[in-house]
This record gives structure tokens, sequence and C-alpha cells, in this order.
């Protein structure tokens, strides 16, 4: 168990994704050092010889473990040797994506390999894929709230929540946009990429996989390649880039349309209001774009809308942060359905997540009326949820049982 720990060193490259790793780094240290844990943070160069020079005094240190979050740290070699696997110590690599993304730093040969990721079927494709890897745990990312404008939900009544209802922003998303037209123009085959079977599957068949669609098509001889389904997904990883793309656009577009207004926080965007001005342009007034912001800054803006959109990255046992981050600031979240949320968090309890279907984006616009109205009533219901939720959230949810879960192991 990781309760043995007592010393850890901390790895990382340049902060990538609005400095997301970075912040999730802090948090978990922060809340280690709470538990009484020693953490040395180390900040490599890209350049494997320089990180090799910094890593070599580490290797026979009086450290009890290696971390990382999401980098290309296990992929980095130095004399052909990968530079992590001079340590004989437990390396843990947390992902925070599909595998798909990782294959090269999960092939890599270490003495004592451990994966953190984000979905349990993402763990059991590691698990199958990778057999040098010692073991692979799910652990969902954890988030913060804004404690400078909570409001307690301790005896719960509409007279003490008004703020709730008075927050600037009724319907906010914070990400990036890609457009799904760019990347089709990257994928160099005599097909369209939007013709693959892959993606048409994903597609048809929502609540499935990539590796289990992978799985289906090669059962059905539609894929003949004689290769890994992470593989497979591997040397096609621009279909998973196209498929999220696409799907990401046609949700915004689907609010839009019908009138319903919704302010974004992310790279990009002003791309995709381009094309509204020159392809609809009397929609473009619904779209409300502010600049990129830091990770950090993100539990101020959840707690300052009502609503927000969720948008798995084809999670199906998992969850993207945007949920928690909605439940600890009290805010309603919109997702696209996990067995996940359906099992796990239980949404039926009504934790302030509502789901929409993939397979009927056009039915979107109606939840979002829906549960506007709801708001627009004071409805006690949503004071409910919202308290449910926090209250969940609160337990579950936060970098200190983040820490809990990672000893515990």
């Amino acid at each position: 168990m990781n309760n043995s720990v007592k010393k850890l060193l901390f790895l990382s490259l340049q902060d990538i994704c609005y400095n997301s790793t970075g912040y999730f780094e802090k948090r978990i240290s922060d809340e280690l050092a709470a538990c009484g844990i020693e953490i040395t943070h180390l900040k490599l160069p890209k350049a494997s010889d320089m990180a090799y020079a910094i890593l070599k005094p580490y290797f026979d240190a009086d450290y009890d473990a290696v971390m990382d979050i999401n980098s290309r740290i296990p992929v980095m070699k130095y004399n052909d040797e990968y530079i992590l696997g001079h340590f004989h110590i437990p390396v843990w690599h947390y992902i925070l994506d599909h595998p798909l993304y990782h294959y090269e730093a999960l092939s890599a040969k270490l003495y004592d390999y451990r994966i953190i990721c984000l979905d349990i079927l993402h763990k059991e494709l590691i698990t199958e894929s990778f057999p040098d890897i010692k073991a692979a745990y799910t652990i969902p990312l954890a988030a913060d709230s804004y404690t400078d404008t909570y409001i307690q939900y301790d005896n719960v009544s509409l007279d003490n929540i008004s703020d709730y209802f008075n927050r600037p922003d009724n319907l906010i998303f914070t990400g990036t946009y890609t457009d799904p037209i760019k990347t089709s123009l990257l994928y160099s085959t005599q097909n369209a990429i939007d013709n693959h079977p892959l993606f048409t599957n994903l597609l048809e068949i929502a609540e499935l996989s990539q590796e289990e669609v992978v799985r289906l098509l090669m059962e059905n001889h539609i894929i003949d390649e004689v290769i890994s389904p992470i593989e497979y997904l591997y040397n096609n990883f621009l279909i998973d880039v196209y498929l999220q793309a696409v799907i990401r656009e046609e949700i915004i577009t689907q609010i839009i349309k019908n009138r319903i207004d919704i302010t974004i926080y992310g790279h990009g965007w002003d791309t995709f209001a381009d094309k509204c001005d020159i392809l609809a342009p009397d929609i473009t007034k619904y779209l409300h774009i502010r600049p990129e912001v830091n990770y950090d800054k993100l539990p101020q803006l959840y707690s300052s809308a009502r609503m927000s959109v969720n948008q798995m990255p084809w999670f199906k046992y998992g969850m993207h942060d945007r949920i928690p981050l909605s439940l600890m600031n009290k805010c309603i979240c919109l997702s696209d359905n996990s067995l996940y949320l359906s099992e796990t968090l239980k949404i039926d309890k009504g934790y302030g997540i509502h789901t929409y279907s993939l397979e009927a984006l056009d039915e979107l616009p109606d939840i979002i009326n829906d549960i506007s109205h709801k708001i627009q009533q004071k409805n006690e219901a949503v004071i409910n949820e919202l308290s449910a939720g926090y209250n969940f959230a609160t337990h579950n949810f936060t970098w200190k049982a983040w820490v809990k879960t990672w000893l515990g192991i």
C-alpha cells in the first residue's frame, strides 16, 4: 500500500493545456504534504541528455516513489535506455486521456511501472495491452470550489441561496475548439475520414468505447489488420480527434441555433465564430467567447454560472473533470452519459447532473430550456439537486479524497 510512502519525487516537463497538469501536481502535492509526505519537484528539460544528468543523482536516493502527470517523461531515453528505468522504486504515470494518446509511454519498460487513469475501461485496456506494466488503477480527477463565493448548503433554504439565481452566466462551456475540417485535411488516406468505418460506427453505436468498436470491426473483418485494438487506435488517432471535434461543434451549434446564450472559455473559438458569421450570422449573437484562462481560474468560472455543458472525451466508464468542477461549485452540469455516471455517481439520485444523448443532440436545447425554466421559477428541486451534488462531491471529489484513495492502493 502507498501509505508507506514517506518521500515522493514529482517530475514534470513544461506545462500544457491551460497549465492544468501544473495545477493537478500542486493540489496533489499539497494534500500529500498535509499527510506528512516529503515532496521533491523536478521540472525536466526536453533534451534527454540533460534530463538524464538532472535525474542521475536521484536514481539511488532515498525516495519511495516517482510520479508524473500526463507527460512524455516515461518515453525519454539516454543511451537507448529508458531514463526512468534506472529507478528501482514504483514509478506512477497519471494519464488524463485515452490510452491511445499514451501508447509510446505505456510501452516503456520500467522496473515497477504503475498507471493511474480516468476510466475503468482504460484500465482494462492497459492491463490487457501492456503486460510489462505492474498495475493500473482508476482515480478520477478531483476539483476545488471557489471558496470566496461559497454558498454553504447547511440548512438549505431558498432564502440563503439567492446568489445562485443571480449568477452572471446562465450557461458556460470550458474547452478548446478544434476545427473538424482542418483535422480531416490532416488525414492522409484514399478514403475520407468521415467515411472511415471506425468513425461511422462510433457515431452509430455511441455507447461503445473506441476499443470495443475496433474489436467489433475486426470480428466482422471490416478491419483486416492483425494488430491489437490499442495499436490500431494509436495508428488512427486522428479519427478520435475528428470525432471529438465534430461532436463539440454540433453541441454548441445546437445550443446557439436554438437561441440559447452560452459563454465559452477556451482556445480556438474565434475560428468557430468566424464560420458562424459566414454560414448563420443571425445566431452568432448567442455565442459569447471569452479569453482562455488558466486552470486555476475554473472554480471561479463555475461558481459564477448556473449551468455548464460537459462533453466526455469518449469516456464510457469514467468522467471528465468538468463534472466535479460543476458539483463542487454548485453548478448544474449537462453531460453525455457514461457507466461511471449511472453506476458510480448514480445520477438518478439528483446530484445536479443531467444527461443528453450523443445520438440525439437536437434534444439538448429542450433539456437546457427545461432546467432554465426551473431556475427562473426558483424551483426548490434545483436547490435540492445542487445541495446533494455538492455534498457528494465534498466527500468524493476533493483532492484530499484523491490522495486518500491513492495512499490506500
